[in-house]
């Protein structure tokens, strides 16, 4: 089966209607039939088409019909659905419509025990002088009609600058995957791909971000999605393929940059390594401990606190309290959990009091480089935490003699950020800053 947007340029007066063409052939490829799908008064435009096969050997096709209304604030977009029989005669006709423009509907996919339809669509909606997109999964009944709907980015355009979601696919533990990516604006140009899992109910599961930072600032200049995610793969280890492009305004021309295949392999929570253990603590008054947890690319923890106590958090738990009776010492056991019974662990001593005490002892932890050493020309990945505050966040390379060979920016949401590694072999100082003050500070040999 092919489908490819298509237009009728046989009506006379130069009047031409846009559609959807459908294609079947048989395993030798001889055609057996076509269709030609559009909107019977041409008041809409079909494009965009994808579908879907089901047991019974109907066939759903799902296209964006758009409706140009005369200036761009009026532009009309719905997702349309179009069921056909074994004979590939159309049954019935469905819209999808949530109030704004639809522009970008994609991942069209049976869900779970075909108990309806999943797809994702960017809307569009006019907001004074430019456009605003959301990004939304959406699951509709067998008749489709909306069961709900999840908003998976926001994201406020200007100009060329999208951030669309391509994929939607079933994962091995009977949730959904999400693959989308682009250019966002938000995160300080940072272009990149973002993956998020959703459970069978709508809820986000979890949403990563893994950025490609550029290596040099010309990679911006051109407001142009440098990062295209188009489609997600689950693996038998329960991580996921991504697969799409990158587009290098560094290597190419500004006007015509180079553009790569691109596949990003992940664990089954989403990031590109396994978990490391960090925390830190803060005594307060009545033999109580405040812990932060700044521990990376772990799902789930558990806690020993040493006087017999335990407890499990999960990933969105940043902070836990613990009243000891005593003033100890009680050593303390963080161990981080990942993919497959993956474990960091990390102990630490402490001693509450009685009286308040304002000492912060300190782990490392907030960011991580890996490979670390890493090879000379082998790419360099940096994990951050989400940071607090407004203020954008900087990372600076140097050399050992204090010359900053590279600076980036990083998003304060965290992720993964992906650095192309042109840099001369040697010892290389690595400092995190938020405004002018810094945060952390690691060491990288470049071999």
């Amino acid at each position: 089966i092919i489908m490819v947007n298509a237009a009728d340029t046989s009506l006379p007066n130069n009047i031409y209607r846009t559609g959807t063409l459908w294609i079947h052939l048989d395993k030798n490829k001889t055609i057996l039939d076509t269709l030609f799908i559009y909107h019977p008064t041409n008041s809409f435009s079909y494009t965009i088409p994808d579908l879907v096969e089901l047991d019974s050997g109907k066939v759903v096709l799902m296209a964006n019909a758009t409706k140009f209304g005369g200036t761009t604030e009026n532009e009309q977009g719905y997702v349309i659905f179009h069921l056909l029989d074994n004979s590939d005669n159309i049954l019935s006709e469905h819209t999808y419509y949530d109030g704004q423009r639809i522009a970008l509907p994609f991942g069209f996919r049976k869900a779970i025990n075909e108990d309806g339809y999943l797809f994702t669509y960017m809307r569009s909606y006019w907001d004074v002088n430019s456009w605003s997109e959301n990004n939304y999964i959406c699951k509709v009944d067998n008749d489709f009609n909306l069961v709900w709907k999840s908003l998976v980015k926001d994201v406020e355009v200007w100009e060329t600058v999208q951030h669309v979601q391509h994929e939607v696919k079933r994962t091995l533990d009977d949730h959904y995957i999400v693959v989308g990516g682009g250019h966002l604006p938000e995160d300080s140009l940072q272009p990149g791909a973002m993956l998020t899992k959703y459970s069978d109910a709508g809820d986000q599961v979890w949403q990563r971000h893994i950025y490609r930072v550029a290596y040099d600032t010309v990679f911006y200049m051109w407001g142009v999605p440098a990062v295209q995610m188009n489609d997600v793969v689950p693996t038998i280890d329960s991580g996921f393929v991504m697969a799409g492009q990158v587009k290098d305004y560094y290597q190419g021309t500004l006007g015509n940059p180079s553009t790569y295949g691109y596949v990003i392999k992940t664990n089954c929570l989403g990031f590109l390594t396994g978990p490391v253990a960090a925390v830190s603590h803060s005594v307060l008054d009545s033999f109580q401990i405040q812990f932060n947890n700044t521990s990376m690319q772990a799902g789930s923890y558990q806690w020993y606190f040493g006087d017999g106590d335990s407890l499990w958090t999960n990933e969105y738990v940043d902070t836990v309290s613990h009243t000891y009776d005593g003033e100890g010492p009680y050593t303390v056991t963080l161990i981080a959990e990942g993919c497959w019974n993956e474990m960091d662990t990390i102990q630490f001593d402490v001693n509450p009091k009685s009286i308040e005490d304002t000492t912060i002892v300190n782990v490392p932890g907030d960011f991580m480089i890996y490979p670390n050493p890493v090879q000379s020309g082998e790419d360099i990945q940096v994990y951050l935490n989400p940071m607090d505050g407004d203020q954008s966040i900087s990372m600076d390379i140097s050399d050992m003699k204090g010359k900053v060979i590279k600076r980036v920016t990083l998003s304060t949401s965290g992720g993964s950020f992906i650095i192309p590694n042109q840099f001369s072999r040697g010892l290389y100082n690595v400092i995190l800053y938020q405004a002018d003050q810094i945060l952390h500070k690691r060491k990288l040999l470049i071999q």
